[in-house]
């Protein structure tokens, strides 16, 4: 069944007909109290690759040096920078300096989501997918490690959990992926959560 969730062709087939010009994912800013507006944008990447016949995701761990985020388990991406012509280029260009996944390399569905943080992003989310094999390379002054794992390890038993959390004064399920000696959670692991239910996957 999850195999089957989660094979190459159908995961394929359901970005390529369900991805349009516009996120089917956005998260008003306001519900953190946020501005749009005011918040700084972002480009991410859910860098998808097909191995041993199912479909992977490749994540990393964040420097622990780094001032936001650090030691978190995250997509690549990072904030809009004015040599980017789009947000799209955003995301392409900070995996390539964060793994070396060259921009060219990458077939890209399209937009995924808009989600704000509670750190004063707003990450504009898009999927793409890369060959397999490919020769990764973490840059060690952004990036600690990478992770390659099937989707299929993010809705094994026990593996996913959702806990309430109070932020100014309103509770937030906050989802957690225990895949890792770094669990994956915040932002990161409600874009996997929701991407996830969109493949049609039930946690």
């Amino acid at each position: 069944m999850t195999q089957d969730l989660f094979h190459p062709d159908r995961v394929r087939a359901v970005l390529e007909r369900e991805l349009d010009d516009a996120p089917p994912l956005v998260v008003d800013a306001r519900l953190f109290g946020k501005d749009a507006s005011k918040m700084i944008e972002a480009g991410v990447l859910i860098p998808l690759t097909e191995r041993d016949g199912i479909m992977h995701v490749l994540l990393t761990r964040r420097a622990k040096k780094l001032r936001k985020h650090s030691g978190e388990i995250s997509f690549p991406g990072g904030r809009f920078d004015p040599t980017d012509d789009t947000l799209r280029d955003a995301a392409l260009r900070e995996a390539h300096e964060e793994v070396a996944l060259a921009p060219q390399d990458v077939s890209v569905f399209g937009p995924f989501a808009d989600v704000p943080t509670v750190t004063g992003f707003r990450m504009h989310v898009f999927v793409g997918e890369f060959p397999d094999p490919y020769a990764l390379e973490h840059n060690p002054d952004e990036i600690e490690y990478m992770l390659v794992l099937p989707l299929s390890a993010f809705v094994a038993d026990g593996v996913h959990r959702v806990v309430m959390q109070q932020y100014q004064g309103m509770a937030y399920p906050i989802h957690t992926y225990d895949v890792d000696e770094q669990p994956v959670w915040g932002a990161t692991a409600y874009i996997l959560h929701e991407f996830l239910k969109f493949l049609g996957a039930e946690h």
